[in-house]
């Protein structure tokens, strides 16, 4: 991975957020490139690389052990953004859903140095 990647939260907002979020990955063959999912709509359906997930525009890129690489591409922007959205652990619980963004993380602030000690000065008293 590039090391200007950085992990994050996915979180599309609107309708898009909405199906994402309800979407559960429940089989995954990265031999395939296949995957069984489970639609908002609750209908069960296979997946192949490429395909567009149900109700979104987030695209299938990979398909691994653990979960699915996902592709969205921003309508106002036209920036790519990768997504990883995990197989459900327990039955009944939702697939986590995690964006990979190409952003650096926000530069430390700035700190002044501390003054130098001059050695010809005792310390204070309470130190």
């Amino acid at each position: 991975m590039h090391p200007a990647v950085f992990l994050s939260l996915f979180l599309l907002g609107g309708a898009a957020d909405e199906v994402l979020s309800g979407i559960e990955v429940l089989r995954l063959a990265p031999v395939d490139g296949r995957a069984v999912i489970r639609a908002l709509s609750g209908e069960l359906k296979v997946v192949r690389i490429g395909d567009l997930l149900p109700g979104t525009r987030v695209t299938l890129r990979q398909v691994l052990e653990d979960r699915l690489v996902l592709e969205d591409v921003s309508e106002e922007t036209g920036e790519r953004r990768t997504a990883w959205l995990y197989k459900v652990e327990k039955p009944g619980k939702k697939s986590r859903l995690l964006l990979l963004e190409r952003k650096p993380p926000p530069p430390a602030p700035v700190r002044e140095p501390l003054p130098a000690k001059d050695p010809r000065k005792p310390d204070p008293p309470g130190r």
